[in-house]
């Protein structure tokens, strides 16, 4: 019996090291051509932090640029995004919660809960320098811009947290965002029964980190008048975002 119970609690031993040791280094990560960030969580000022400089075409980089810093504890992954060089802010009507904020300057995070190879569902979280939100669950079942579905959600029922500080002497604006894992963990409206579990952190989530910056003054953006940025770029020409293909990894460290 003991030697039953022995396996047993080997087995679980491996499991929990492996969760709780879940490096960027480690296969499949490091064989992966995707991007993958270790989150640490927030017990101290060692956020990770990344740069975003690249045109989500791939065709090199852009001229405005992020820098972007998460962690994350049991209840909420903290995302901080600093747009730089952002040489104009035109004046938008975009002022109520789902207005169409990624029509002009705007932050956004397509992520997801790592339930599948290349997650078919995941949250369009999107933030402009008005502090407005556009929050919608995407199903995207051919993995790629075409054939989309999106149910936007109530602000007021999102759970999450977020503020805007606009910087024009310095050309630039700062958003700091509180995501709640229940709401990470189940992409809304999604109808594969696979995805929704618990509200605690998961090890491993998929994601993807845009920017729509203006370089002249327009009322909507186009490939003309703004740049499109993105941590791992799309590929795609004109630019298009919902690629699921190239979302990233974050690895959650330190999990209880």
């Amino acid at each position: 019996v003991w030697g039953m119970w022995k396996t047993i609690f080997l087995h679980v031993a491996m499991i929990w090291q492996l969760c709780s040791s879940l490096l960027c280094s480690s296969s499949p990560f490091n064989t992966s051509s995707l991007p993958c960030l270790e989150i640490p969580r927030c017990i101290s000022e060692d956020n990770v932090t990344f740069i975003i400089n690249q045109l989500s075409t791939g065709k090199g980089e852009s001229q405005a640029y992020s820098e972007v810093s998460l962690c994350y504890d049991n209840l909420q992954l903290y995302v901080t995004h600093v747009a730089f060089h952002q040489t104009s802010i035109t004046p938008t009507d975009y002022n109520q919660c789902n207005d169409a904020i990624f029509n002009s300057n705007v932050m956004e995070l397509f992520i997801a809960p790592n339930m599948e190879e290349t997650p078919h569902c995941y949250n369009e979280l999107d933030i402009s320098p008005k502090n407005v939100m556009f929050d919608s669950g995407i199903y995207n079942p051919n993995l790629n811009y075409s054939g989309i579905t999106g149910t936007t959600f109530p602000c007021s029922t999102s759970g999450i947290s977020h503020d805007v500080v606009v910087d024009e002497k310095n050309a630039l604006w700062r958003a700091e965002m509180a995501f709640p894992f229940s709401l990470l963990n189940c992409p809304f409206s999604c109808p594969l029964a696979r995805y929704c579990g618990h509200s605690t952190p998961n090890n491993i989530y998929r994601a993807n980190f845009f920017r729509i910056s203006e370089l002249i003054p327009t009322s909507k953006c186009s490939s003309t008048s703004c740049e499109y940025l993105a941590w791992n770029p799309t590929m795609r020409d004109p630019p298009a975002f919902h690629e699921p293909t190239q979302f990233g990894y974050l690895l959650l460290q330190d999990l209880e």
